[in-house]
Parts: structure tokens; C-alpha cells; sequence
């Protein structure tokens, strides 16, 4: 089973590759990392993994081309230049490594990374961060009537939206993409919990007990108490226009669904829940 998965990874990563990570997204845009850097979320790990499973240097040589070209590279790491137009910036001191945590956001690597890269020691620093941008995300944002942040795929901040951002109407930016498509809505309020960041902290209270407290985590699975937190955007009027190539309202999104059962299971198995 291990080499046909292992067979699956590398020729998928090699597609990529010979496209220098630059493809067609969705009929809409051309995709490339300094379009969308969460994309190194799943470039790096699985470099190494694709070295680790064949020994072909190339592998590791992208490997750490990209870590030089991004990682390391203090202009794009430090950058001060993250916005989301529709939303307004919401940001403090803690939140400087923005840059590599939006780069890193899908998935648990960082930890994976930890151990088993040859940078291993930039890693582990990279892993005591990420516990810590994960805690104050998730302690900031403990409200009954607003969890976490609306745009769960680009948390901007750590910081809890303020009062005057809950419970505000849907706003719609009015823009289209490069396809005619609208864009989808941006809803400045509190109302999500970033499930996504459930799953990463869980893993990581695995794979550090000590250094993740699992009281937020706890609380936020308490407070996902319908199955509306589970939509992409909840309107209980269904007030959204008609909005091409996204979820609508009340479409349960499968990441927050898993999210939220992979967090339970794994603070159940370290007997954190009942």
C-alpha cells in the first residue's frame, strides 16, 4: 500500500513541477505561489516526501529552492503586505510571521516537518509559533454569539473581530473576477469557528501535550452547537445573490465538518472529553 501512495504523491508533485507550480486554476485563474502561497503547504512536505521516497536529489534541491525563495527570504517572510480588500485589516505585533502562517495553513505538516526535515530546527521553532498563533485564535474568538473568523481560509489576524464587527449585515464587494463570475461574499462579522485551526492545534496537543493548552479547543467544539456553523456562509434569509463557482448558503463544507470530528476524536483518545 505504501508504494502504490507513495507512487501517487510523487507523480502528482511531478505534474506540478514541470509546470514550475504555475497552472490553471479552475478555469479562472493562473495559479502560482505568489498568487497563492498556501499552496507551499503542500509543495514542501511533499518534496521531501517524494525525495524520501525515491532519493532523486531534484526533489530535495526544490525543496530548498523554495525555502530560499520564500521561506527565507526576510522581503516576502516580513513583508508587511497582507490585505484582504474587503476586509479590514485587523492585526497586531503577534501577528508579523502572517506571511508563512497563510503559506502553511492547509494541513498539520509543520509538526511532520519538525521531525523529519533536514531544516528540522527551523521547523520546530516554526511549530512553537504556530501552537502559539493557534491559542490566541482560538481563546480570542470563545463568543457565543460570534466564533472565529469569517474567512477561515485567510485568518488575518489573531485578534478577536470587535464588537461593532458582530452580527453585521452580508456586504458584497460588488467585483467580479477575470472570468465575469461574481466574487463571493465577505461577511465582516464573527460567526465561524476556524474549524481548520481545531484540527491543526488538536494534532499538535498530540504531538506536544505539553506545550498546547486544549481548553480552547474544548470550548470551541462546545459552542458548534447546530449544524448552520458548519456552512461556508450561514444566512438564515438566504439573502446571497447569484454567485458563480461558490458554495451558497447552508452547503455544509466537508473541511469544517472533518475538522471538527478530527479535533473530538483525538482530545477523546488523549482523555480530554467524556
Amino acid at each position: 500500500m505504501q508504494k502504490e501512495l507513495d507512487s501517487i504523491l510523487v507523480g502528482a508533485l511531478q505534474w506540478y513541477l514541470n509546470k514550475n507550480f504555475s497552472y490553471p486554476y479552475r478555469g479562472r485563474i493562473n495559479h502560482n505561489i505568489d498568487l497563492g502561497p498556501h499552496a507551499l503547504s503542500y509543495y514542501i512536505p511533499g518534496l521531501l516526501h517524494a525525495y524520501k521516497a525515491t532519493g532523486n536529489k531534484k526533489y530535495l534541491e526544490n525543496y530548498e529552492r523554495l525555502h530560499q525563495q520564500y521561506f527565507y527570504n526576510p522581503e516576502w517572510a516580513l513583508a508587511d503586505n497582507f490585505e484582504m480588500p474587503e476586509v479590514p485589516s485587523h492585526r497586531n505585533s503577534v501577528d508579523r510571521f502572517i506571511n508563512i502562517h497563510i503559506a502553511l495553513r492547509w494541513g498539520c505538516r509543520v509538526g511532520w516537518l519538525s521531525e523529519n526535515a533536514p531544516n528540522s530546527i527551523y521547523y520546530k521553532g516554526l511549530l512553537e509559533e504556530f501552537i502559539q498563533w493557534n491559542h490566541r485564535l482560538l481563546s480570542n474568538n470563545l463568543k457565543t454569539e460570534g466564533l472565529g473568523h469569517d474567512q477561515d481560509n485567510m485568518v488575518p489576524s489573531t485578534l478577536g473581530y470587535p464588537p461593532e464587527w458582530l452580527n453585521q449585515p452580508f456586504q458584497h464587494p460588488g467585483k467580479k473576477e477575470e472570468n465575469g463570475g461574481d466574487i463571493y461574499c465577505i461577511i465582516d462579522r464573527a460567526c465561524f469557528p476556524a474549524f481548520r485551526k481545531l484540527r491543526e492545534q488538536s494534532y499538535f496537543s498530540t504531538l506536544k501535550p505539553d506545550l498546547v493548552d486544549s481548553t480552547p479547543i474544548l470550548e470551541t467544539l462546545r459552542f458548534v452547537n447546530s449544524p448552520d456553523h458548519f456552512t461556508y456562509w450561514y444566512d438564515p434569509e438566504d439573502r446571497l445573490g447569484n454567485i458563480k463557482l461558490q458554495c451558497r448558503s447552508w452547503a455544509l463544507q466537508a473541511q469544517f465538518t472533518t475538522a471538527w470530528l478530527t479535533a473530538y476524536w483525538r482530545l477523546r483518545r488523549m482523555g480530554k472529553v467524556d
